[in-house]
């Protein structure tokens, strides 16, 4: 009998691997059927289940986990088939490996990023609010500067997403580079909406940053009227 985990390339990637890049499920059941290795790895050492969650694969993606592929799996780089779900927007893959039991706090080694960033970084909110139904850590930090999720949902001017978070106790008054806080990230950005949402979570007007700088401070050497009346 042929040997169902041979490669038949000359990069060495196997048949099974050959079906989930090339979304062929047929034969993806075929060779798992006949003991195909569900966790081999093939171009740049990728994980099968990460090229199948990187494609959006539902049906593949549910299948690699039946069949005893690991969803913890870490490519070269730090990733993990969850990392990549969620910042290629892919809802029902993020949902599939959450169910067979994913990390929803997972953290990518090199950007130092959870599956919160990873989402909300291309404004995927339907994840987002996924992760966070699933008690992802919305206070978690992430990046050389320790930012955290709500810092940079306002820095963004994310106000979809910063709408979200006081339900799920992330904390208004934490504070992320140069001792800023979200409070501070909005006003910079003039984003009044997001002031409105921070203050209605008890952001400190008056919380100085690294430069001895508050928000109401910040708000009048701008000159943001609008933003000043909100603050006072």
């Amino acid at each position: 009998m042929a040997d169902v985990n041979a490669s038949c390339t000359d990069d060495g990637i196997t048949p099974l691997y050959c079906a989930v890049q090339n979304k062929d499920t047929e034969s993806a059941k075929i060779s798992l059927r006949h003991k195909a290795d569900p966790n081999a790895t093939g171009t740049n050492d990728d994980p099968l289940l990460y090229i199948a969650a990187k494609k959006g694969s539902v049906v593949r993606t549910e299948l690699l986990p039946e069949n005893d592929a690991d969803v913890k799996v870490t490519r070269h780089e730090g990733s993990t088939p969850s990392d990549i779900a969620a910042y290629t927007g892919h809802t029902e893959v993020v949902r599939l490996l959450l169910d067979h039991k994913s990390d929803v706090n997972v953290v990518h080694t090199r950007f130092q990023r959870t599956l919160l960033y990873a989402a909300a970084e291309e404004r995927h909110t339907e994840i987002v609010k996924q992760l966070l139904d699933e008690k992802a850590d919305a206070n978690a930090r992430a990046g050389n500067d320790g930012d955290t999720f709500l810092y940079n949902a306002a820095v963004g001017g994310q106000v979809e997403i910063v709408e979200l978070l006081p339900e799920h106790n992330a904390d208004a008054k934490t504070t992320s580079r140069g001792h800023n806080t979200p409070l501070h990230a909005a006003v910079s950005g003039e984003t009044e909406e997001i002031v409105k949402l921070l203050l209605d979570n008890k952001a400190d007007v008056h919380k100085p940053n690294s430069n001895g700088d508050t928000p109401f401070k910040c708000a009048r050497l701008y000159k943001l009227r609008d933003i000043i009346k909100l603050l006072e």
